[in-house]
């Protein structure tokens, strides 16, 4: 009877084994798809202007950031098109 018991015990071990790797993979495939779109939205929104930021782009200092904008180099705070924030010149143009 003994062996019975032990086997028993070792099948249910070795399903809640399977059972925590199974998560396992699940939480780090879902990790890793996240981590996947994130990037592919920052990389999007940076090749439109952005900067990632959701189309508008931050100067970040001024440290030679500017915009191209109906045929005209707009350096950083310069034009109609920057404004200034509490973080600096942001550019309202589309």
């Amino acid at each position: 009877m003994t062996g019975n018991g032990e086997s028993k015990v070792r099948r249910f071990l070795t399903g809640c084994l399977a059972a925590a790797a199974l998560v396992g993979v699940y939480c780090f495939a879902t990790i890793g798809v996240s981590s996947l779109l994130m990037t592919a939205t920052d990389i999007s929104a940076q090749a439109k202007g952005g900067h990632g930021h959701g189309g508008h782009g931050h100067g970040h200092g001024g440290h030679g950031h500017g915009h191209f904008w109906h045929g005209h180099w707009w350096g950083y705070g310069e034009g109609p098109c920057w404004r200034w924030t509490p973080a600096g010149y942001v550019w309202i143009c589309d």
